[in-house]
């Protein structure tokens, strides 16, 4: 079972720690994007790249040196290049994660 994560609002109280989430939209796959990603993010946003920013989505804590804070858990970033989609899960395992045929 997907036990979900914390986030804290864009403009709202929050941990110094929390980094804003950009939100994308591309009409051409129908699909919203999330990045925490600062050059993922800036690369996104410039023309051409099929991704409409629209804004800070929220703030989350993200890893650090390839570690997570401790007591949080991992949101896995998924893509399904067959469908164009793009799903997140915090299941332990982002294999055992259910997709469509």
């Amino acid at each position: 079972m997907d036990e979900g994560f914390h986030a804290w609002p864009a403009d709202g109280p929050a941990p110094a720690a929390a980094q804003p989430i950009c939100r994308f939209y591309s009409s051409l796959v129908n699909s919203h994007f999330y990045t925490a990603g600062a050059g993922e993010c800036e690369m996104l946003k410039q023309p051409g790249s099929g991704w409409t920013y629209e804004g800070i989505a929220f703030r989350a804590l993200v890893p650090t040196k390839s570690s997570c804070y401790p007591g949080t858990t991992p949101v896995w970033r998924l893509y399904n290049d067959r469908f164009a989609k793009r799903t997140a899960t915090t299941a332990s395992s982002p294999a055992s994660t259910p997709t469509a045929t």
